[in-house]
């Protein structure tokens, strides 16, 4: 039990790794990945469903939701390796992330508060 519970954290850190990994190519080679596409290939329909649905919800409320690629780590790296679908960056819109000029726009605020609960609410 306890060698197949490391070797299933093993699997698990793997491929989160390689998620983090595409997303850097992604980012240095200025690539933006078909997410529907890609994501329903690799991890299955549930996941592009729910991008689609977020942006349909997007668009009722009047905004573009875009996919991007981002160098960095998340947590949605984890959920998605567990197979769970998941969304990441539908946090605050700004800049200097972590840094001492780190800031917010407040325009975004509402109508991206406004997708989240809608989200919430499938």
């Amino acid at each position: 039990m306890h060698t197949l519970n490391r070797l299933y954290k093993l699997l698990t850190l793997l491929i989160a790794t390689v998620w983090l990994a595409n997303g850097l190519f992604c980012k240095l080679l200025n690539l933006v990945p078909r997410h529907r596409l890609i994501v329903a290939r690799i991890l299955g329909a549930p996941h592009a469903t729910l991008f689609t649905r977020a942006k349909a919800i997007a668009r009722e409320l009047g905004f573009p939701l875009g996919e991007a690629a981002a160098g960095g780590g998340s947590d949605g790296n984890f959920t998605a390796a567990l197979g769970i679908p998941t969304l990441d960056g539908l946090g605050g819109v700004g800049e200097g992330a972590h840094a001492v000029n780190e800031s917010i726009l407040l325009a975004p605020l509402v109508p991206r508060t406004a997708l989240l609960a809608k989200l919430l609410a499938l």
